[in-house]
């Protein structure tokens, strides 16, 4: 070890005791600001301990005051830009950026010192340099990082170009009129042979030009090769610009291929071993060679898009759960599933291969932090839209833990994404599988609903109130996921259909369930009841049953009002439905059914009901007047002659069999219930409170006739009971029920404005997602191109690597000899040796050789020969083409005859060519 001179030893032992002091001190700095004169003496002092200490004082400074009354200090600072010591250098470049655009003019000042150090010999202080000089953002100085950085390009450090490449997208937010520049200096950065100056510079290129595939050519290959080596950020920007170039450039091209089922393959190999058998098996397998046959359509890559999804695969074990979603983006917007077309005509889909092999890397970010798993879910739910066959391996993996806010179970939102992942698998799943999702449906909303009593107000917590609001979301989710269940398999819809009935009402002996009854959770029941209501919907005459026990449970056991509300528009929409049970009275409504009985119990309490339900009983009553009176009207015209013919058509039974009302033991119109019961509702809501429902009553009074109008004139009620008819019996649309997530299906994976319409759609319900989508994006946000179609890609000979120029460029140093041979003066090695022969090789691309510059007279003659030349050999071909029509023997031998006269011409053509040049030296 060398010894310390004396002369230092005093000086290095005050600096070693400073520094181990502010290193070890435990208690912190004292944060009072110091005076602008001590800042100065400090940043002035020839002890380069003091400096730091004055550079960290006034960065700390600039960074807690505000701009305006921080000290103006650059100007003492940038005395110090020269400094030997890198790390004070360090510290005024960071000052300095933040603190030019507040002051340019002084800020210029340090313009010549930092030129001077782009040519330092340290490669870190040039890329310091380099990388401070384009952070300056002051608009004068836009041409001198352009040329800073046209040198940085250029330098022998990749340190350096990496900067450079940093560098090029905040010269291009500074000054926009030098783009064609920067594109220039882009482009030969991309073709960079370090993968992180390439990786650098396609971030440059996300960031500035994301749309100019023409600079992606020549470079396309390389970076797919160097995919794998760069680092994270760089891979991301890297796999965005090439999942935008390769739906620009490689179209979708498929191709059929016939195949045979496996099973049918293995019973003719293993038919017979002997030859008598074998010659059994394949005239059976020539019989039957229909039966199994199946046509597949599969998607044919080009080779460049193969090399991209190779490289790409091997990013799916990266740490970075934003890389795995990138690539599972790329294989999505790339790929396509294949089709399969059976003998009887059958389509089936399955994925790529490519797509298969990132389920398994996606579902292992679920075991990650709960940010990311949430994101994760997010994105897992665009892929399970349209690829729910996929997760069905992986359905414990969705199962929910919880919820709640602890450690160890999932948050409210995860768990609601997970029992909408679950409802999009139900259909591809198992029965056992089948059986697991309903359980863990039916536990959540259990489990969910006990937690989101009503709050008491005395007792009232925020976070307690935002805990019991995400769990009412939960239960609203995995009611809708059972419903969604039951329309999706036809197998599981009638137990579907029986776990909502077990939410809605409970048997009156287990007094422990506290679902139904003046207990209740409101919520459960009035989502459980609007599934129903959306179930029934879809086929009303399988559900009857249904209807009858909902409405035996107005009575005692339904007390929510958007419960009974929906139960009374079901009762509604049967009114007409002939439901043959016992029970069911006969009072001129079809035959045999519960509406108009219904109606009569809800008239007793119609005053104590809230008037949600007062509108639906209103309009229950219109609908059951109304059946009253077409069946009145049918009845009356099956009396008459000329509807005899028409009576006894088929399919009028129901319709044109006579009512109640028209029998003789019937009761008469004036004494008939329906028409009283209609008239003693009206009366009631005339002095109701509410305005809207007096007003909806009066609607249906001006649609339908008075029921003593009917004693005078019942001919008169035909156009109003049509119009009524047209209104009220109209056939209702059945509710969609598409998945929440589906209203985000149009951003693309892994942008921060799916996980922000995810966000809306889980505190808001589905609207808040269709809401989203038409209100706009985050800003930045860009959607992928189309694919182009076939016949419109650019040319693949566009992507051929070549010299693609710059420091480390991707083609290398072509020789002079071979740049001369290019142009015909010097023969090359695989050549003939002579200047003609070197003119022939190259000139077909070129055109014109060196000595055709020259002397433009002897090329026009040396054209001319040439063109006889082509004319004999064109009337030969065309001979020997009419002669192997005619004798088939002769061909052979007149093609060898017309090649040997072929290259006996070539031959004295080459001869004559290099007796009339005269070489250069000559010349």
């Amino acid at each position: 070890m060398m010894p310390i001179p004396p002369s230092l030893t005093p000086r290095l032992a005050r600096n070693l005791t400073i520094e181990a002091a502010r290193d070890a001190g435990t208690r912190r700095r004292p944060t009072t600001p110091q005076p602008a004169e001590q800042l100065r003496n400090l940043l002035e002092s020839r002890h380069e301990q003091e400096v730091l200490e004055g550079l960290r004082r006034v960065i700390s400074l600039s960074q807690r005051t505000p701009s305006n009354d921080t000290p103006l200090l650059l100007p003492t600072v940038l005395k110090n830009i020269s400094s030997p010591n890198s790390a004070i250098r360090k510290l005024v470049y960071i000052h300095l950026l933040n603190s030019a655009e507040r002051d340019q003019d002084t800020a210029l000042l340090a313009v010549n010192s930092i030129q001077k150090a782009l040519s330092a010999s340290d490669p870190q202080l040039r890329a310091l340099a380099l990388r401070t000089m384009s952070g300056l953002r002051v608009p004068v100085i836009a041409q001198i990082v352009s040329l800073a950085i046209k040198k940085g390009a250029g330098d022998m450090s990749p340190i350096v170009r990496r900067a450079a490449a940093l560098a090029i997208p905040k010269c291009w937010r500074l000054d926009p009129g030098n783009a064609s520049q920067l594109e220039g200096y882009l482009q030969t950065l991309l073709g960079d042979k370090q993968y992180y100056v390439a990786g650098a510079a396609a971030m440059a290129m996300a960031g500035c030009c994301p749309d100019r595939i023409d600079l992606l050519h020549r470079c396309y290959r390389s970076l797919a090769r160097k995919l794998v080596d760069m680092d994270e950020w760089s891979q991301l920007a890297t796999l965005r610009l090439l999942t935008s170039y390769a739906r620009r450039c490689f179209p979708r091209r498929t191709k059929r291929v016939k195949r045979r089922d496996a099973a049918a393959n293995a019973s003719v190999r293993d038919q017979g071993f002997y030859d008598e058998d074998v010659e059994q098996a394949q005239e059976a397998e020539g019989s039957n060679s229909g039966e199994h046959d199946y046509v597949e359509i599969v998607d044919v890559h080009d080779p460049d898009l193969e090399l991209l999804l190779k490289s790409a695969q091997s990013l799916l074990q990266s740490r970075n759960s934003a890389v795995i979603i990138a690539v599972t983006r790329l294989y999505l917007a790339l790929t396509n599933p294949s089709k399969t077309i059976s003998r009887n005509r059958e389509e089936q889909q399955s994925p790529s291969p490519y797509l298969t092999s990132t389920i398994g890397p996606l579902i292992s970010l679920m075991r990650a932090s709960v940010s990311i798993a949430h994101i994760a879910l997010v994105n897992l739910l665009q892929v399970a839209l349209n690829y729910p066959a996929l997760f069905v391996q992986h359905v414990r993996h969705f199962l929910v833990r919880g919820p709640g806010t602890g450690k160890g179970v999932d948050s409210f939102d995860t768990a609601a994404l997970k029992l909408e992942m679950l409802a999009h698998m139900f259909p591809n799943c198992m029965p056992h599988a089948q059986s697991l999702i309903l359980m863990e449906l039916e536990n959540t909303s259990k489990r969910a609903s006990q937690a989101s009593q009503p709050v008491n107000p005395l007792t009232y917590n925020p976070n307690h109130a935002a805990n019991s609001q995400q769990r009412q979301l939960l239960v609203t989710t995995a009611i809708r996921a059972l419903g969604r269940c039951a329309r999706s398999s036809a197998a599981a819809s009638s137990r579907c259909m029986a776990l909502l009935m077990k939410l809605v009402s409970s048997s009156s002996d287990d007094s422990s369930n506290a679902l139904a009854g003046g207990t209740s959770n409101p919520l459960i029941i009035s989502e459980a009841l609007t599934v129903l209501r959306h179930l029934i919907q879809t086929d009303p005459t399988a559900h009857t049953p249904t209807v009858i026990r909902l409405a035996k449970s107005l009575d005692s056991q339904t007390h929510n009002p958007q419960a009974r509300a929906n139960i009374i528009w079901l009762i509604g929409e049967f009114a007409g439905v002939d439901m043959h049970t016992v029970g069911a009275v006969d009072v001129g409504v079809g035959k045999g059914n519960i509406a108009p009985d219904v109606l009569r119990i809800l008239v007793k309490n119609f005053a104590q009901e809230p008037e949600i339900v007062k509108k639906q009983i209103v309009l229950l009553a219109a609908k059951v007047y109304l059946h009253y009176l077409n069946d009145l009207q049918q009845s009356e015209h099956s009396k008459s002659p000329e509807s005899q013919d028409t009576a006894a058509e088929p399919g009028a039974g129901k319709d044109t069999e006579p009512s109640a009302a028209s029998s003789p033991s019937s009761p008469p119109i004036s004494s008939h219930p329906i028409p009283k019961l209609y008239s003693y509702i009206h009366q009631l809501v005339r002095y109701d409170t509410s305005y809207a429902l007096r007003d909806f009553a009066r609607t249906h009074q001006a649609l339908l006739p008075d029921p003593l109008s009917l004693l005078h004139t019942p001919s008169d009620s035909n156009i109003n009971t049509q119009l009524a008819t047209l209104l009220l019996h109209a056939p209702k649309p059945v509710p969609s029920s598409s998945s929440p997530s589906a209203a985000a299906s149009g951003f693309v994976l892994g942008s921060a404005s799916l996980a922000a319409s995810a966000a809306e759609t889980a505190r808001g319900g589905a609207d808040a997602g269709k809401a989203s989508v038409g209100a706009g994006t985050i800003r930045g946000y860009a959607n992928l191109p189309e694919r182009v179609a076939v016949g419109e890609e650019p040319d693949p000979r566009l992507r051929d690597e070549g010299d693609e120029g710059g420091y480390g460029g991707g083609g290398g140093a072509v020789p002079a000899s071979r740049r001369l041979g290019e142009v015909g003066m010097f023969p090359q090695p695989g050549s003939e040796g002579t200047v003609g022969a070197g003119e022939k090789t190259a000139g077909a691309s070129k055109g014109k050789s060196f000595d055709d510059w020259l002397d433009e007279d002897e090329e026009s003659g040396e054209e001319g020969s040439e063109s006889e030349m082509d004319e004999e050999g064109s009337g030969d071909s065309e001979e020997t083409e009419e002669e192997e029509e005619s004798e088939e023997e002769e061909e052979e031998e007149e093609e060898s005859s017309s090649e040997e006269e072929e290259e006996e011409e070539e031959e004295s053509s080459s001869e004559e060519e290099a007796g009339e040049r005269v070489p250069l030296t000559h010349r």
